[in-house]
């Protein structure tokens, strides 16, 4: 079998991979975790271009595994093991401090929330994460904040402060947090992608 017939196969064989992951992550029969399929799709790839390495264009198969292999680092390196949640664009608004401490997910897509409206009584902690995506948070203008925002693999800026690349991590607490009794504590995650936290 010539590579460019096998690039097709391999392609198509990660494809199904992936839907039946997804399918039985619906069914609730397993969870579909990112690095678990990551590292399937790596030995699907590897075991094509040994199993095509006699044919003389390898180019399409070593890339797709060379970029695999990169993908595979980051979500290793995640804070976001499983996708889970819904897919697609979503808006929260959140006015109530028990909608925060329950947490807010997205599986894939963009998540904006607004905690601008929340009345900060107390200790309040809360988490926000997408598995894959982008995720944007505006905090109250005048609380005292502790953030900690992290990527597997992307983009991390909370306020003035940012960091790229592989397992980026941005913490900022400000300067009054540790004296006051009423105050927000968030976690801010992407298992693949952006975190950005404004005020």
């Amino acid at each position: 079998m010539t590579s460019r017939r096998l690039g097709p196969i391999v392609f198509g064989a990660l494809l199904i991979l992936a839907g039946l992951g997804w399918l039985l992550d619906r069914l609730d029969i397993l969870d579909f975790r990112i690095d678990v399929f990551l590292a399937a799709a790596l030995i699907v790839v590897g075991a094509a271009l040994m199993w095509g390495s006699r044919g003389s264009e390898q180019g399409g198969l070593l890339a797709l595994g060379i970029v695999l292999s990169l993908v595979t680092v980051g979500a290793a390196l995640s804070p976001v093991t499983a996708i889970t949640g819904p897919i697609g664009d979503r808006s929260v608004t959140v006015t109530q401090s028990s909608d925060l401490t329950a947490g807010i997910e997205l599986g894939i897509g963009s998540l904006e929330v607004d905690l601008q409206g929340l009345a900060v009584v107390g200790d309040i902690s809360g988490a926000i994460s997408v598995g894959i995506g982008e995720v944007r948070v505006r905090v109250p203008a005048d609380v005292p904040v502790r953030v900690v925002g992290r990527s597997g693999l992307g983009d991390v800026k909370v306020f003035d402060q940012q960091q790229s690349g592989v397992d980026p991590r941005v913490t900022y607490q400000s300067p009054d947090y540790s004296a006051s009794a009423d105050r927000l504590t968030l976690t801010v995650e992407a298992g693949l992608g952006e975190v950005e936290v404004t005020r």
